[in-house]
């Protein structure tokens, strides 16, 4: 199973489809998380520096109501990036109309205010200009000023330690890889007890990843229960690399029991990685790679493992790929980027792919045609080592 990397992006976003995933909270989320929530007008601009010289910036919002938290003084001070400072700008035409400010009180000095969320414009908004991704509990979109101020005084005395993410609702163009944190509220809890009995194994794991936020006796209970699973999870550290086989089930259970004060046994939560098993994935990506990336006239006779060598805690291993058509037999030397240089074959080299994750350098015996050549540095967007540097 890969990871996940989820981006958080909190930016005004228009009716495109979304190739990356978005997670913005709700109102009564922030409004909990949130030390103070004024509605004001922004008066005044500063400069500011912290305790590192950085040059910063703060605003002074004259507040006209105080929906949460206590000020002893009529104008609240802000203090943001210039990065935050050009958002709330580019997105309002004017100061002077009103805005929401949800904040939290700065670490660097404890008589201004920071955002909430550093990623505006959900903390600091203009409540003419109503940002798109403004959510409420439920997942709808939240447009109306006099709403979400209803939802921020209806929230403000409520405390909830824990969230849950779940689906925006939203038009189906628009709606996917857009998801909403939440309060944690109790009528959540069913919905992932079922998930806890569900076959898949993917609501089993989100099941033991979240019940803890739901105590009680029969949380306790399906969290023993997930705790005997033995589904294995598959982990990469790039497409061919295998970094570890993990029951995530058994050991999301275990750190949710422990959570909730219960004292499980311990349990085996990861097993060793094969060689075989390193060898079967390095063959089965390469081959298929290798047999997008030429011609239908040539065979991928062999994949097999070269050399390995250990960097950093972790195996590294070379591939050596032949092909053959009716005039040549050639073959490949896939090399791990972490290898000296005094370790490269004496071989020609097609090129190196960029420096992210497992990449490899390109060589190659045998008397390969520049057309496939070309074709194979296009396909795996090869480059020199200067091209690397620029």
């Amino acid at each position: 199973m890969h990871k996940v990397f989820f981006l958080f992006l909190f930016l005004i976003l228009s009716t495109q489809v979304f190739a990356e995933i978005v997670v913005a909270p709700s109102v009564e989320l922030l409004t909990i998380q949130s030390e103070i929530i004024a509605k004001g007008k922004i008066i005044k601009v500063n400069d500011f520096q912290d305790e590192k010289n950085k040059s910063l910036k703060t605003i002074i919002l004259s507040i006209d109501d105080l929906l949460k938290g206590k000020s002893d003084k009529p104008n609240l001070s802000i203090i943001l990036d210039k990065y935050q400072l050009n958002k709330i700008q580019r997105n309002s035409e004017d100061f002077g109309n009103e805005f929401l400010v949800l904040l939290k009180k700065s670490k660097i000095n404890e008589r201004k205010y920071v955002p909430t969320l550093s990623n505006l414009p959900t903390s600091i908004f203009n409540l003419n200009k109503i940002p798109d991704l403004v959510f409420d509990k439920n997942g709808y979109l939240l447009n109306d000023a006099d709403l979400i101020l209803n939802t921020v005084n209806l929230w403000s005395n409520k405390h909830t330690k824990y969230s849950i993410r779940i689906d925006a609702k939203l038009p189906a163009i628009r709606s996917y890889g857009i998801y909403v944190n939440v309060p944690a509220e109790e009528n959540y809890k069913n919905t992932f007890l079922l998930m806890a009995q569900a076959q898949d194994v993917n609501k089993k794991l989100k099941a033991a990843k979240e019940l803890y936020k739901f105590p009680g006796q029969d949380t306790v209970d399906a969290l023993y229960i997930l705790l005997e699973d033995e589904t294995e999870f598959t982990y990469k550290f790039a497409s061919d690399v295998l970094s570890k086989i993990e029951y995530s089930v058994r050991l999301n259970a275990y750190n949710s029991l422990k959570i909730l004060g219960e004292d499980p046994p311990q349990k085996e939560f990861k097993r060793k990685i094969t060689r075989e098993e390193r060898r079967i994935l390095r063959e089965k990506v390469w081959r298929k790679s290798f047999r997008n990336a030429l011609s239908n006239d040539w065979i991928i006779s062999r994949v097999e493992d070269g050399n390995s060598i250990e960097y950093e805690g972790r195996d590294t291993t070379s591939v050596i790929i032949t092909c053959k058509n009716n005039n040549a037999i050639i073959k490949f030397f896939l090399i791990p980027k972490e290898w000296n240089e005094s370790l490269l074959p004496n071989g020609k080299k097609l090129g190196n792919q960029p420096n992210t994750q497992g990449s490899r350098h390109f060589f190659y015996s045998g008397n390969l045609p520049k057309e496939i050549q070309d074709k194979l540095i296009k396909y795996y967007n090869l480059k020199t080592k200067e091209e690397l540097k620029q």
